[in-house]
């Protein structure tokens, strides 16, 4: 690595500023406001207001250093990169060379951008704060925070087409301490490698949550809603921080149709991974995933190298279907563990074994729920998902990607149970107002059903009839919090809530109270898709999106993914001229920090949208074609901003348009934006 020692510029004082560096992803003080500090982007949007964002690299450098460099930001005074994210070819960003990041004048990073993204380069640049085309579907992310005290300049070897660089504007008396490169931040690191599976504000799952040095408390709650009723299902008194809300309703299964790559081995082959898991577990299962269009599988099974069973006999070959298969292990072999090696070694199949995803569930106590504590997407697509998860195959016959059904059951019951995810209403008061009232499906990431979510703050496990939605959003509160649910889904639901909470006796100040904003609508030729607009202070942390499109081929059936971001904030909550917008954007997807209409970069074929990916900040969580609700072509797609969340003092216009021209091509759209608001 080309690093210079910034030892001398260091400062010895710790960073008091909310928020700021690593404290993203250490403190996760989200709902502090930062008065006098402004979010904006620099990007290769078009400076005409068309549709030319980037693909012929005209607007893409800021100008030209004297060394021939593409400078792509440069801002001044106390500051922070919070997100960069490129895209060139769907599978690569070779063309663009090297990146250069110089902070006060001094050179902290000049690299090779490919080998950057691709992890090549050590911590703190790693997976997931770093991404390729692999992980994001055509894009590529450093998520590294990056603090300056007096400046800051990027640029590229050679033009960088489509980029983005987000940047917070800090007040001048910021307290910053300036990146230390030297800094691995493997803390930081293994927080962001659990998304979606653990509390990212906990150390651990046996650790009690910031806030507080009281602990935390649990409450859990079972419920039956009526039709056509509502009811207040769990209340909090006291002042504190909500930390998790975890939602069942066996009523709702996992989406039918999965769109997901893998990899198979045959005969004399094997596969292995090490899975962590909460050492107080009393009882744990595996789940597999697997293609049952190969018949007659059969794999055995060890912990640790001692026996712990075999996959069972899939059956006879099915028609384009997939199964899963779960495995009841031994308590002996996982209690008291932190983490285990699991080995699956071929026994018998028609073709060879096939393997896609794999999840651990495990019960705590004996009267708990089936909790996942970890899981491992396979297949090309996820090489760092499966490095981190150690996984290693042997005898490799096949690799690549199926789009098949769940039939039975599932299939049946998930059909009947689509309308719940849209039919009910998650309703949060907090201190006696109502800030959170939308359905349930949106609020947690999955409006066009029950597809698997996974992020920092968000997660929908989708196996068997149990899965929990799972929010951990930090909800801080003075009084009192109240969870209601609303049903207008036409029949009764039962299900269960769990709250985990914890109090404080001395707030931060200023703090907002966690608030959301829903809209579902069909979008109007030639007005913005609004996300959020509001008065006062506050800070915006991102939003979930279903597209659900009517285009039919042989038209391009996702051109409403030209539309380009667009946030105006600190003017009352209103819109303003064009160029005066503090963050504007090159597309939807890219907004998504995905590329290319979310093409998958193992299939190559522009706009051939498929696998769905998980990052912490980022995920296309679904992808339909003329299925079940679908009409044309649906997508699901959710950005959270933590480190690079946008502060308003007076207000905020967040919004996104739809198609390349005057927001010219339309569709239905679904939104819940995230976002912390002061009571003034």
């Amino acid at each position: 690595m080309q690093w210079l020692t910034l030892c001398a510029l260091i400062s010895s004082a710790v960073a008091s500023y909310p928020m700021l560096g690593w404290d993203a992803y250490r403190r996760f003080d989200m709902f502090t406001l930062r008065p006098g500090e402004i979010t904006k982007q620099f990007s290769s949007y078009d400076r005409t207001n068309g549709n030319n964002d980037g693909g012929y690299g005209t607007y893409s450098c800021l100008y030209n250093s004297t060394d021939g460099r593409c400078v792509i930001a440069d801002a001044k005074g106390p500051g922070e990169i919070a997100s960069i994210w490129f895209t060139y070819d769907n599978d690569s960003v070779v063309p663009i060379g090297d990146i250069r990041i110089e902070l006060d004048s001094h050179l902290v990073l000049q690299h090779d951008l490919q080998r950057l993204v691709d992890g090549d380069i050590g911590a703190p640049f790693l997976w997931p704060l770093i991404g390729n085309t692999n992980d994001t579907n055509g894009g590529n992310v450093i998520k590294v925070p990056i603090p300056y005290t007096k400046s800051m300049i990027i640029s590229t070897l050679h033009n960088p087409h489509y980029y983005h660089v987000v940047y917070r504007e800090l007040p001048a008396d910021a307290n910053v301490n300036i990146f230390d490169p030297d800094d691995s931040a493997l803390d930081a690191l293994d927080t962001a490698r659990r998304f979606g599976v653990v509390d990212p504000k906990c150390r651990s799952r046996v650790s009690s949550c910031p806030y507080s040095s009281r602990g935390t408390r649990s409450e859990s709650h079972t419920f039956t809603v009526d039709s056509g009723h509502s009811s207040q299902v769990a209340t909090i008194s006291g002042s504190g921080v909500v930390t998790q809300l975890q939602l069942r309703v066996p009523k709702i299964l996992g989406a039918p149709h999965v769109e997901d790559d893998g990899r198979a081995y045959g005969q004399g082959g094997w596969s292995s991974a090490t899975f962590k898991l909460d050492p107080r577990n009393t009882q744990c299962q595996l789940t597999r995933r697997l293609d049952s269009t190969v018949g007659h599988q059969r794999a055995a099974v060890s912990i640790d190298g001692k026996n712990a069973g075999e996959w069972p006999d899939s059956g006879p070959s099915n028609n384009a279907t997939w199964a899963d298969q779960i495995l009841e292990l031994n308590p002996e072999l996982t209690a008291g563990k932190r983490t285990i090696n699991v080995k699956n070694t071929f026994v018998a199949s028609d073709l060879d074994l096939n393997e896609f995803f794999y999840a651990l569930h495990c019960k705590v106590n004996v009267s708990s729920d089936w909790e996942l504590m970890d899981l491992l997407n396979v297949g090309p697509n996820n090489p760092h998902d499966e490095a981190t998860h150690e996984y290693e195959i042997s005898g490799q016959t096949w690799s690549g990607v199926r789009h098949y059904l769940y039939e039975g059951k599932r299939l049946e019951q998930a059909t009947r149970s689509l309308h719940l995810i849209s039919d009910l209403y998650l309703r949060l008061t907090f201190d006696g107002k109502t800030t959170v009232d939308g359905p349930i499906g949106s609020f947690f990431g999955s409006a066009l059903g029950k597809f698997a979510v996974r992020s920092l703050m968000l997660s929908i496990d989708t196996l068997g009839e149990n899965g929990a939605f799972t929010s951990w959003w930090p909800m801080p509160f003075n009084n009192s919090v109240a969870v209601e649910l609303v049903n207008q889904a036409g029949e009764p639901v039962q299900g269960s809530i769990d709250i985990k909470w914890a109090p404080w006796s001395a707030p931060p100040a200023p703090w907002g109270y966690f608030a959301t904003q829903h809209h579902h609508a069909e979008t109007k030729t030639g007005v913005l898709w609004n996300f959020l607009s509001e008065t006062g202070r506050g800070v915006a942390c991102g939003a979930t999106q279903a597209f659900r499109g009517a285009i039919l081929p042989p038209n391009n059936t996702l051109d409403f993914l030209e539309g380009d971001l667009k946030v105006w904030t600190n003017r009352g909550g209103k819109t303003g001229p064009f160029d005066q917008a503090t963050m504007l954007g090159t597309g939807t997807e890219d907004f998504y920090e995905s590329g290319w209409y979310f093409t998958d970069a193992q299939d190559g074929t522009y706009g051939s949208t498929a696998v769905p990916f998980a990052m912490p900040l980022t995920g296309m969580e679904a992808h339909e074609f003329r299925e079940l609700n679908c009409i044309g072509e649906c997508v699901e797609a959710s950005r959270l901003m933590l480190a690079d969340s946008m502060n308003f003092d007076d207000g905020i216009s967040f919004n996104i348009e739809h198609g390349p021209e005057n927001n010219d091509v339309n569709a239905n759209y679904e939104t819940t934006a995230f976002y912390y608001h002061a009571r003034d």
